[in-house]
């Protein structure tokens, strides 16, 4: 089981025990001797399935130190020999593109490539796992969003309301305080996209073309996701829900409109790591709006909102902004990113091939309350 399928099924286990437990106080008895059973094999299934999520970041973190010391030894391997096996082996994405133009078969991008560089014999060795530089774009983890790969099937993301604690008499029933269990569920959606590519840029076997085919690709993807989850789009069977939708927004005038801002989602207690992400125009009226009479510092300065780490994004919509804890936003992909390669006759005419892109990717925030929506004048 992956660390989501542990939390799921702990949860799971909790709920099954805590209902256990009410059904005895409802009837104002013991625990039978099945009941008893039931409730000690659940403790020691939790008390396994920890043990297992142990391993799991053992394996992780070991994992980590794995890729630290692959990438230390690849920046000391740019200008290495290849052998002539390696010489004449599909082995660059600008070459794959060329035998897809001829074969149309599909391109899948998470794969190492070595790219051939200007000269014949000097390579550069670079790793094209696509997914981590398409994670460097997007200003919704550089805020704190939690970027997820490689998922199967629907995934399920389990949460606990708060448990219910009352004052109560000296001999009074105490209330049940178990909190309750629910879901959020990320299932994939297709996000596409197209790429045109020049036949010249095809003829030119060095790393800057490879490198401005893999810009653009990730650049469409990333701006794409984000200007969808930053939206005030809908959520429907083909596209995430955004941020904004059916969200009413605080118009911020002033420092005290924006504090009074802040205080509504500490009275939802949300104390996490906290950022905004804002539009450009956004960014643009808080860097010149003073905080108050007395003070003539800005509200933004620094890269940071009255203190508050701050990142800007066109993918916002025009004069909005998002405060948060955005850890309570979960980015999903279950598939590597697919490209097929269109060799048509209005394509050619421009002197052009075009790579369709194929991605599977949802977003859902698993505890709305903990993002707030904001305006400026």
């Amino acid at each position: 089981m992956n660390s989501l399928e542990i939390a799921d099924k702990k949860a799971q286990l909790i709920h099954r025990n805590m209902e256990i437990l009410a059904k005895a106080k409802e009837e104002v008895r013991e625990l039978s001797a099945d009941e008893e059973n039931e409730f000690k094999a659940n403790e020691d299934e939790i008390q396994n399935l920890d043990e297992e999520q142990k391993e799991l970041d053992k394996e992780l973190e070991e994992k980590d130190c794995s890729e630290k010391d692959k990438e230390e030894q690849k920046s000391h391997t740019n200008k290495n020999i290849i052998d002539n096996k390696m010489k004449n082996s599909n082995y660059s994405l600008i070459e794959e593109i060329r035998n897809s133009v001829k074969t149309g078969e599909q391109i899948v991008l998470d794969r190492a490539y070595t790219v051939a560089s200007e000269g014949e014999d000097l390579v550069q060795t670079d790793v094209f796992h696509v997914i981590e530089p398409l994670r460097a774009k997007l200003a919704l983890v550089e805020a704190g969003a939690h970027f997820m790969s490689g998922l199967k099937g629907d995934v399920q993301l389990p949460i606990m309301t708060a448990g219910n604690v009352a004052w109560a008499g000296e001999t009074a029933d105490a209330t049940d305080g178990a909190g309750s269990f629910s879901n959020v569920v990320l299932s994939p959606k297709r996000l596409t996209a197209y790429v045109e590519v020049s036949l010249q840029l095809l003829e030119q076997d060095t790393v800057g073309a490879e490198e401005a085919i893999r810009n653009d690709l990730i650049k469409n993807i990333a701006q794409k996701i984000e200007s969808t989850v930053l939206s005030y789009n809908a959520g429907t069977a083909t596209q995430p829900q955004g941020l904004a939708y059916n969200v009413a927004y605080t118009t911020v005038a002033d420092y005290d409109d924006l504090c009074d801002f802040e205080a509504g989602l500490e009275e939802n207690n949300v104390y996490g790591d906290m950022h905004y992400i804002l539009s450009p125009k956004a960014k643009a009226t808080l860097r010149s709006t003073i905080k108050g009479t007395n003070n003539t510092g800005m509200i933004m300065s620094q890269g940071e909102v009255d203190g508050v780490p701050a990142v800007s994004t066109s993918n916002v919509p025009s004069k909005y902004f998002y405060y948060g804890d955005f850890s309570n936003l979960f980015v999903g992909t279950w598939s590597d990113i697919i490209l097929d390669v269109v060799r048509d006759s209005a394509s050619l005419k421009k002197g052009c091939v075009t790579l369709v892109v194929n991605m599977y990717v949802d977003a859902k925030v698993v505890r709305p309350q903990a993002i707030a929506v904001g305006k400026v004048e």
